[in-house]
């Protein structure tokens, strides 16, 4: 990377930086840049530099686009213990989720349902009912449908 500018004030220095590349080292000894990823390795790559700079919370909007699965699977063992926020609309990213119980399953999801409210609608966020935290986990302690679509039969998709 490049420093852009550098201001210095009477009690601090600013240091602006600007041109990140990434160089990679193929087995061959040659030497490949960013421009050469494809689309699904420069989202891979993006997402694992956005983890080495958060260490405490992640947001990713479509985390599972363009990606392979063995990819899906390192980013959300990379997440690890952090506090993880995902949105998506492919039940694909679910099916690398893991559940331990009802209750951790009623505690991970949150659903949008929109209510009419006189000339308004109105977008309101909930966690799983109990009831349907049970029995989700039930069905997928039972093994035999994959996360997006045991949450599409319950009608919580």
């Amino acid at each position: 990377m490049d420093l852009v500018e550098k201001r210095v004030g009477e009690s601090y220095e600013i240091y602006y930086f600007g041109n990140l590349k990434f160089l990679f080292t193929r087995r061959d000894g040659s030497i490949i840049n960013h421009d050469l990823l494809s689309y699904g390795q420069k989202r891979l790559l993006t997402f694992f530099y956005y983890l080495a700079c958060n260490q405490d919370v992640v947001v990713a909007d479509e985390l599972v686009n363009g990606l392979h699965h063995t990819w899906i699977s390192a980013c959300v063992q990379a997440m690890g213990a952090r506090q993880v926020f995902l949105t998506s609309q492919n039940p694909l990213l679910l099916d690398y989720l893991q559940f331990d119980s009802a209750d951790q399953a009623r505690s991970t999801f949150i659903t949008c349902h929109s209510k009419a409210e006189e000339d308004r609608e109105r977008l309101l966020w909930s966690n799983m009912t109990k009831k349907d935290a049970t029995s989700f986990f039930r069905a997928y302690k039972a093994g035999i449908q994959h996360v997006g679509e045991i949450l599409q039969t319950k009608g919580l998709w």
